[in-house]
């Protein structure tokens, strides 16, 4: 089987980096790309055409959820999974009607994120319950 190739987008480069410690302990997923701000994620993901994004919501120069609409635009079979601090629903419909099939909250154990990327893979969406 061949790993779930994923970028990330995150303007918090510690945090972005320990997503991406944290989610390549999974054999089956790969980090592909990294970025730091929206208009750097659009061209990584342009260039490495991965399966997963996982983005953030608040970033410089694009926003998540911009990126989330420029990506689907551009490459509708990449899937999308927010990955946010936004614990409320403005936020998560805001995801989903930009094309998001994850929401995913920062504080969740990595294996929450990790099962999320494998969902969406899928085609399948994860969301909180909570939410």
């Amino acid at each position: 089987m061949e790993p779930i190739r994923v970028v990330i987008a995150e303007d918090d480069r510690a945090t972005r980096e320990t997503i991406a410690d944290l989610i390549s302990l999974d054999e089956n997923i790969q980090v592909v790309g990294r970025a730091g701000d929206g208009q750097q994620a659009l061209k990584v993901v342009r260039n490495e055409l991965p399966d997963i994004l996982l983005t953030d919501i608040g970033m410089p120069l694009m926003d998540g959820i911009e990126l989330t609409q420029r990506v689907k635009q551009e490459l509708p079979a990449t899937g999308i999974c927010i990955l946010t601090i936004f614990q409320d629903d403005d936020h998560l419909f805001r995801a989903i009607k930009a094309g998001a099939a994850g929401y995913i909250l920062k504080e969740s154990p990595s294996e929450q994120t990790v099962e999320a990327i494998r969902a969406i893979k899928r085609g399948e969406a994860m969301l909180p319950p909570a939410l």
